[in-house]
């Protein structure tokens, strides 16, 4: 498959906002953490349209927020918290009205929910300065492309310019070569609730 021409942009209007939403919810849909937690389709795309919609307008919010356009058009996105930023559900109004949304959406599942956050949030090195990758995704008309790719180089040379570590958590093992490819090694392995490996 051909490489796309890709730029790395800041989000600059409601209209790219939705699109990377958009692009996250496409690249996250099939994902087996998220599958494993919400078997039904109509149920996990609206927990990740809630979830997302929080992330994008938080990271934008924040200037933490990246999208990959092609030809003019949103088809990924990447958002990464600053060593001094950390979200938290309970006092951040996006996050509460997002969770109002998932816990409507995802009724029995919402514990399942909470305690996958639980368990990843106790992993999170906490205690050391980092930036924490919340999120990177391509659609998936166009991953393959380079287009993951040039989000991550783009989120590196963010944080390589002010210096840090990065972190993020994936339930994707085939993605472990990718991001070690660029520096990242394994942590610590969990395996949540339904056995769908972080």
């Amino acid at each position: 498959m051909s490489r796309d021409r890709v730029s790395i942009a800041s989000v600059a209007d409601d209209e790219q906002l939705a699109a990377a939403v958009d692009a996250l919810v496409a690249a996250f849909a099939a994902d087996p953490g998220w599958s494993v937690l919400l078997p039904d389709t109509r149920t996990r795309r609206s927990v990740l349209t809630a979830a997302f919609a929080a992330l994008v307008a938080d990271g934008a919010h924040r200037d933490s927020l990246l999208v990959a356009l092609v030809e003019g058009g949103v088809v990924g996105a990447a958002i990464a918290w600053t060593p001094a930023y950390h979200p938290s559900p309970f006092r951040t109004p996006r996050y509460v009205i997002a969770a109002a949304t998932i816990l409507g959406a995802a009724r029995l599942a919402t514990v399942r929910l909470w305690l996958r956050w639980q368990a990843m949030r106790t992993v999170d090195p906490r205690g050391e300065p980092h930036w924490h990758l919340a999120v990177l995704g391509v659609r998936p008309d166009a991953q393959h492309r380079g287009v993951g790719r040039a989000l991550l180089e783009a989120l590196l040379e963010r944080v390589d310019s002010v210096g840090g570590a990065t972190y993020l958590e994936t339930s994707r093992p085939e993605l472990m070569a990718w991001y070690g490819a660029v520096g990242f090694g394994v942590r610590e392995r969990l395996t949540l609730s339904g056995g769908a490996p972080v």
